[in-house]
């Protein structure tokens, strides 16, 4: 027990579909919106700039599985960690996107920077609402 709060302190058992919602969110929220971009480019006879949608969502999927971890390990540790948790995963969200986008941006990768910056953008928009709704679910669960 947590001598401040009353907190379980269970690691193990439990929390399963939490964790699992919480890596998996990430792959499906930015999955979802990479294929919409692409409908919505291709349909309305833009260029589809592939290679800059797939390189925003694997910088963003990456940067949500990663800013993830924290509460994954907080899960099962009571809501409140896992809030703190949430908000340590978010800058590291912010950190690992920004550099991946830098990186990206290099000459050596020939994106058209508008575009990669546009996508790393959108998708960074639609991962905070998914991150946030499946966060607000783990917490209020009290796990």
């Amino acid at each position: 027990m947590s001598e401040h709060s009353g907190e379980h302190m269970t690691t193990s058992g439990g929390g399963t579909a939490e964790r699992a919602a919480l890596l998996l969110v990430s792959l499906v929220a930015v999955g979802l919106a990479m294929g919409l971009g692409w409908v919505i480019l291709v349909g309305g006879g833009w260029t589809a700039h592939t290679r800059e949608l797939l390189a925003a969502g694997i910088v963003n999927v990456l940067a949500g599985t990663l800013a993830a971890l924290p509460a994954i390990m907080m899960v099962g540790r009571g809501g409140g960690r896992v809030a703190q948790a949430v908000m340590a995963g978010m800058l590291i969200r912010v950190v690992v996107d920004a550099g991946g986008t830098i990186i990206l941006m290099a000459p050596g990768w020939a994106m058209d920077k508008n575009w990669l910056l546009g996508f790393v953008g959108a998708f960074y928009c639609v991962l905070l609402a998914a991150e946030s709704a499946v966060a607000a679910w783990v917490v209020r669960r009290g796990k």
